[in-house]
């Protein structure tokens, strides 16, 4: 983490929805949505 105080909490919740859409990471400061990323596209199932 950069950029962050000492003794703040970070969260990464990843939101992968398929095959055909892409993967947002969402990155949350102390309960605050502080960055979205976009990836590639998401994971199909088997």
């Amino acid at each position: 983490m950069t950029g962050g105080s000492a003794g703040s909490t970070v969260e990464v919740w990843t939101d992968d929805l398929g095959p055909r859409t892409f993967v947002r990471d969402l990155e949350f400061e102390r309960g605050v949505l502080v960055r979205i990323e976009t990836g590639g596209y998401g994971y199909s199932p088997p």
